[in-house]
């Protein structure tokens, strides 16, 4: 993922509307998620709300998994400034969140896309382990010639 895309989409809301994409998937191992900028900049909401919404609801939010974060320095060409902290939804924990904001217009169709986003990134993922265990078969045969 992109960190610094992302921020930069949620700052200009011009430049949101062409970013696409809405959930993402670090590795294999890793569960597919978004983040609070993507929700505040689709759901039409402020950044500080979501924020504000998800450490008033961290019980709830953490019963689908552990609530994690990335903490970002500002840009070296920006005056000092402090470490924004970025939050990390699984599908679960987005879902429910989304739940937890008015059903406006714009927030009940970013439900609509980011439930689509989220079975989209599903199925790449299984994709994903399904080619990496053809590949382990033909990796151990590549590795055994090597030995011998």
């Amino acid at each position: 993922m992109d960190t610094e895309k992302i921020l930069v989409a949620a700052a200009d809301k011009n430049l949101a509307k062409e970013f696409k994409e809405l959930v993402f998937l670090g590795s294999v191992q890793e569960e597919p998620y978004t983040t609070d900028d993507i929700l505040a900049v689709y759901s039409g909401n402020d950044i500080n709300s979501i924020r504000r919404l998800a450490r008033s609801h961290k019980s709830d939010l953490e019963e689908f998994g552990f609530l994690s974060f990335e903490i970002h320095k500002p840009n070296k060409g920006t005056q000092g400034g402090r470490p924004t902290k970025t939050y990390k939804f699984n599908e679960q924990q987005a879902t429910l969140l989304m739940t937890y904001l008015d059903n406006t217009p714009k927030v009940r169709a970013f439900k609509k896309a980011l439930v689509k986003a989220f079975f989209a990134m599903r199925d790449e993922k299984l994709e994903q382990v399904r080619n990496r265990a053809r590949s382990i078969p033909e990796r151990r045969t590549l590795t055994d010639a090597i030995k011998s």
